[in-house]
């Protein structure tokens, strides 16, 4: 089905069992991204909202991929707990983010803060799209 309706369907199914607002927001046409990206992309989400449900106590999570100069960025973002970067050690979940951005060329970004939610970035550049 593509990134899209798997995003759009992960979502759903997130909002549907954890009772959490899950929107995902569509500004890019994945029909040109390489399968493996996809499922890079699709995984790097499925651990971000695995983390939210486990961690955050957030009410309300925003999934959007888009276009931009720099690449192809696709975002989680989350109005939980948040915590302290500086504090955080890097987690299995986080490393195995890095690693799944890391091995589609891309740069994943975490920024937190406490009592404010956190925001899970990817950016992959476009020239190795």
């Amino acid at each position: 089905l593509g990134l899209n309706a798997a995003l759009a369907s992960q979502c759903k199914e997130f909002a549907s069992v954890n009772g959490i607002d899950c929107e995902f927001e569509q500004i890019y046409d994945d029909e040109e991204l390489a399968v493996e990206t996809k499922t890079e992309l699709f995984r790097i989400c499925q651990e971000s909202l695995t983390n939210i449900m486990r961690h955050a106590a957030a009410t309300r999570v925003l999934v959007n991929i888009q276009d931009t100069k720099d690449g192809i960025r696709m975002c989680i973002s989350d109005n939980g707990k948040g915590f302290d970067t500086k504090q955080k050690k890097n987690t299995l979940g986080l490393i195995g983010m890095r690693e799944r951005a890391l091995s589609i060329n891309g740069t994943l970004n975490v920024e937190s803060v406490p009592g404010k939610g956190t925001n899970i970035c990817i950016i992959i550049p476009i020239n190795t799209v």
